[in-house]
This record gives structure tokens, sequence and C-alpha cells, in this order.
């Protein structure tokens, strides 16, 4: 996980950003969400020479004990017509028709961090 999601998930970073502090947590502002795709340990090099956020500010090694779909981050129109207003989404919402889904937002369970990767193993 990037690091700066992960320390808003954790509470070492205030989540000034409303974007990624909406990224992050659940809808009940409490169970961690993602809108990151996972990388596995044998991707973990090509992750990091790849995306410059992560060869800047680094990634957490996790493992999570379950993953399950709860809500998108897209562009909702409006009933009618109007401008499309970014923001998450959860499914079932009867937004959730009228959205272009940009990011898939996943609810984890049982979340530990591996102990010896807690600074920066992606470098």
């Amino acid at each position: 996980m990037h690091s700066i999601e992960w320390q808003i998930l954790s509470g070492g970073r205030s989540g000034s950003d409303p974007f990624w502090a909406q990224a992050v947590t659940g809808p009940d502002g409490m169970t961690p969400t993602t809108t990151n795709p996972p990388t596995c340990a044998s991707c973990r090099r090509t992750a990091s020479r790849m995306c410059p956020s992560i060869r800047q500010h680094g990634a957490v090694a996790l493992v999570v004990g379950a993953a399950r779909p709860v809500a998108m981050t897209g562009d909702v129109f409006p009933a009618g017509a109007g401008i499309p207003e970014p923001r998450r989404v959860a499914f079932g919402d009867d937004d959730a028709n009228r959205t272009i889904a940009r990011l898939l937002g996943v609810e984890l369970d049982d979340v530990q961090v591996l102990p010896h990767r807690r600074q920066n193993p992606w470098r």
C-alpha cells in the first residue's frame, strides 16, 4: 500500500487532502478501504520503477485477510441535465447508475503490517 495512504489509515496523517481521506476510509469512517490495486511481493521492484510516487514516498507491505468491493469513486451525473460531480458512491446507492467510475473502493479486513518491511520495502 502506498505510504501516504497507509499514514492516513493508521492515523499518522491528518488526511488534509479530501480525495485521499475519502479514498482510504470506509463509509463508517473506520473500516480501511483502498482504491489502490494490490501489488504482490514479486512485483514490488517493478511497481517501484514504474510509479514515481512510490519511488518518492515509499510503500508499506501488508497482509490482508479479506477484501471486498464496496464503492466507487467517479463522476456522478445529476438526474436530468447538469455537470457531473466527482465523489465516492457506495454500491447500491441510487447514484450508482449515473456514475462513471474511475476507482474501485475495496474494504480490507484483518490488515497486518509485515514488521520487517515497515519502513520502505519498495525502494
